[in-house]
């Protein structure tokens, strides 16, 4: 019922020779130290782990979501070993309201990239962003819901989840590997299938660019130079056409606005 969707995706692994897939997991695992101040003592924990560290679940009130991610192997909670779902909540229990420091180890199981195409619509730009997975795993971390104009929006995008190398809050996500979406649930259904069966999705996404804003500067009167300053010149009358000249109304200030070139967004 919610008009809200966290894609959340992981998908079925491949047959690969077991040396093969240690070598590439040790590449891409990677250490790292989340750090969170929880500031309420019933704050919500909501991290499931295996018996042996890793992560099998986040739950969506979790203090730890956007933070903590499917997939993670958790190593210590603030200095203490963690191996299992009573360890982790206990050691986060004795620690709030407080500085949280979870150390993880974390299998970065995905590749991404992205195209700039032609934009479709003034001031706007347009990209398409494919991202790939060696085996299951790391969610997309992406928060879509339609607006009221019919637009699939990307409301959130978690940090460290695949889709924060380039999708950003406020994009338009306007098409799944080519496939024009205008509903969040097409939108849904068409990338977990992609990923479940092909481990790679394509989506294309639409950026408002802002415009340079318009600055108007006063002319300036520039005597020539004399060689006695005590006698006074008319200014050049090109000088003159210039202070003569009528200031823009608030009316051509705005024409002059939206001719303005988009300024460019922040490169990827």
């Amino acid at each position: 019922s919610s008009p809200f969707h966290f894609l959340s995706f992981t998908h079925r692994g491949w047959a690969v020779p077991s040396y093969h897939y240690r070598v590439m997991a040790e590449i891409n695992r990677r250490k790292g130290l989340a750090k969170i101040d929880i500031q309420s003592k019933n704050a919500s924990i909501g991290v499931e782990l295996d018996g042996k560290g890793k992560v099998k679940k986040i739950q969506p009130s979790s203090s730890f979501l956007g933070i903590l991610f499917t997939n993670d192997i958790i190593i210590s909670v603030n200095d203490k070993p963690v191996q299992t779902t009573a360890d982790f909540f206990n050691n986060v229990k004795k620690n709030v309201p407080g500085k949280i420091n979870v150390s993880y180890e974390r299998d970065h199981q995905y590749t991404t990239s992205c195209k700039k195409l032609d934009a479709i619509h003034p001031n706007t730009e347009l990209y398409e962003v494919e991202l790939a997975w060696r085996s299951g795993g790391t969610r997309i971390g992406m928060l879509i819901h339609r607006d009221f104009e019919g637009h699939v929006v990307v409301a959130v995008v978690e940090d460290g989840g695949a889709a924060s190398s380039y999708v950003k809050p406020g994009d338009h996500l306007l098409r799944v590997n080519k496939i024009d979406v205008n509903d969040r649930e097409k939108a849904r259904t068409l990338i977990m299938k992609s990923i479940n069966d092909e481990k790679k999705v394509s989506i294309t996404i639409e950026r408002a660019v802002a415009q340079k804003s318009l600055m108007i500067q006063p002319s300036v009167i520039i005597d020539p130079p004399t060689a006695d300053k005590s006698i006074t010149q008319d200014p050049p009358k090109s000088v003159t056409a210039k202070v003569e000249e009528k200031a823009p109304t608030p009316k051509e200030a705005d024409k002059s606005l939206a001719m303005t070139p988009p300024q460019k967004s922040e490169a990827f």
